[in-house]
């Protein structure tokens, strides 16, 4: 069990109001404004010596998060490619996936918009067809996701946790559909990686992309995407950067004082996901952040966080269900996670009421819709507790 007591003295912000909105933007801890001012420390006094070891000193910071994310999902250091948000993980999925006018997507409705942006692109472009799945009473199942796809079905791209219900979705099932299709599978895991274990290992997923701003408490700017074995041999991916490659003997430092060194040189680039990231200049503050906060998350223990989190949404629920709201959110603990969605009112405009005045009584959460699936989102997260939740039910309450 976690120490919350503890816990929230790593996250200031939380004794500071009511933060329930980590689906939003997730609140970062001292431990990763340390590691950031550490590495703000060395970029304003670099140590004496020549700039290829402070850019070696500056990578190593960096790829530190690489294993420590390939921890945290249970699977190996070489599948995780070091991007900046989810959008770019998910637009270098369909933009290296081959197909043909015909062939279809299949999508839902009520995703997050970046879902489907990619592939809307690659519709005009090649002339694919985007099948869009509506939910049914804002639930998606297993079976409505099978009558969608067909013959020509080639991509399953989908929110592990959907943004507006909370819906966690059964990723063993859609990944057994989709290998008898043939299919790949491309999953948004935004709302679930931070708070509901994600175990690479035993989920069939071909990519997963995910940014850390959300609930691995993360700055702006960081995240990562998964690229399985398969996609990662039979794929190429659709940049092309150096420092994607295989090193030359004595390194790039040693390379670019070579006067024989040309542009025409042939590099090699490994079958794996380090190829998927830029290949130029990284994002050296981001992966630090990112690093702190994964590591203090294997600290807690991903099992502990898990089971706190989906206490506190179970309690949440119970508590909205005695108040008379309408709640979207899946109450059986497989399939939900940390966000708790919920109908207060009547209408759109009581929804939006009720938002402003907990914002006004300090109690953050979003309204969220789409596809016409969400309402009122509540997220909790590992520095909550009880309080936090009782808070939110009083308010509503008072309402």
């Amino acid at each position: 069990m976690l120490d919350i007591r503890e816990v929230r003295k790593l996250f200031p912000a939380a004794s500071e109001r009511t933060y329930l909105d980590s689906a939003s933007m997730g609140l970062v801890s001292t431990r990763t404004a340390d590691a950031l001012h550490r590495l703000v420390q060395l970029a304003t006094h670099p140590p004496q010596g020549h700039t290829g070891e402070q850019h070696m000193r500056l990578a190593s910071l960096r790829e530190a998060a690489r294993p420590a994310l390939a921890r945290y999902l249970n699977t190996e250091t070489a599948s995780i490619a070091l991007v900046e948000n989810t959008s770019q993980g998910l637009s270098l999925a369909a933009a290296a996936i081959p197909l043909r006018a015909g062939d279809n997507v299949v999508l839902v409705s009520s995703d997050y918009l970046q879902t489907a942006l990619p592939w809307a692109r690659r519709r005009r472009r090649d002339g694919i067809e985007l099948r869009f799945l509506e939910p049914c009473n804002g639930r998606i199942s297993l079976d409505s996701v099978a009558e969608r796809m067909d013959s020509r079905t080639r991509v399953l791209c989908i929110s592990s946790l959907q943004w507006t219900s909370g819906q966690r979705l059964d990723l063993q099932g859609l990944g057994q559909l989709v290998r008898e299709a043939g299919a790949w599978l491309v999953v948004d895991g935004a709302q679930r990686v931070g708070s509901v274990r994600f175990d690479l290992a035993r989920t069939p997923v071909d990519f997963l992309a995910c940014s850390g701003h959300k609930w691995l408490n993360s700055p702006f700017g960081s995240g990562f995407l998964y690229v399985g074995q398969r996609a990662a041999e039979e794929l190429e991916p659709p940049m092309a950067g150096f420092l994607g490659a295989h090193p030359p003997s004595g390194g790039w430092g040693a390379y670019f004082a070579d006067p024989t060194a040309s542009a025409q040189d042939v590099l090699e680039f490994p079958r794996n996901a380090r190829p998927w990231e830029s290949g130029g200049t990284p994002n050296v503050p981001g992966a630090v952040a990112l690093h702190a906060s994964v590591e203090l998350l294997l600290e807690l223990g991903p099992e502990a966080v898990e089971a706190h989190i989906l206490e506190l949404s179970g309690r949440l629920q119970e508590g909205l269900a005695e108040l008379g709201a309408n709640v979207v959110t899946p109450s059986e603990p497989e399939a939900r996670g940390g966000i708790v969605s919920f109908h207060w009112g009547r209408s759109i405009d009581d929804e939006q009421a009720a938002w402003s005045a907990l914002q006004k009584a300090g109690v953050q959460l979003s309204l969220r819709y789409g596809g016409g699936v969400g309402g009122l989102r509540a997220a909790v997260h590992l520095f909550n507790d009880e309080d936090d939740v009782d808070r939110l039910l009083e308010q509503l309450r008072r309402l």
